[in-house]
């Protein structure tokens, strides 16, 4: 992947609605707000490790982990790196020896695999002008918390108007 200006972003939160889970990212030093569709199975693995619950059984994720790590790599990041025409593209990023691979990965997988493994978030400066959104909640998400009725709403709102403009641009 070529050098891009990357961003850490933080998970502000998930919200489990039904018809369109999404998580919202902050970006750090811009106070923007980056909502992401995820998958309605990666929204409910994405609440059990928001959670720190453990699942009874290995989920997929666990088995994609399990094994970068016992082929002697480490996962290091996940980048977005790009939308377009309203599809977001990342990549995990895996340290194995001197090496870096980078893997191309739905948002959703790679969402699951950083926040399990506790490994920093990036987004593209070209992902923020795109589609961050201003922090009118004056979030500073150093971790998930809990958000109030209102804020909720305000993040859905952030949403719905990302969605609505997507929509009229692919009209």
């Amino acid at each position: 992947m070529e050098q891009l200006n990357i961003v850490q972003v933080n998970v502000i939160t998930l919200i489990q609605d039904p018809n369109n889970p999404a998580l919202f990212l902050y970006c750090q030093g811009q106070n923007k707000i980056i909502p992401v569709v995820i998958g309605k199975p990666e929204a409910q693995i994405l609440a059990i490790s928001l959670d720190k619950t453990n699942a009874h059984r290995p989920m997929t994720h666990n088995l994609l982990q399990n094994t970068i790590t016992a082929l002697g790599g480490t996962l290091t990041q996940v980048v977005i790196f790009e939308v377009i025409d309203n599809v977001f593209y990342s990549k995990i990023c895996i340290q194995v020896g001197n090496k870096e691979i980078q893997v191309d990965a739905t948002p959703s997988d790679a969402l699951v695999l950083a926040v399990q493994a506790m490994k920093p978030i990036f987004v593209t400066d070209r992902v923020i002008q795109k589609v961050g959104k201003e922090n009118s909640i004056g979030m500073s998400a150093a971790r998930p918390q809990q958000l109030s009725p209102q804020e909720i709403e305000e993040l859905k709102s952030h949403l719905t108007q990302a969605q609505d403009r997507e929509q009229t641009e692919s009209e």
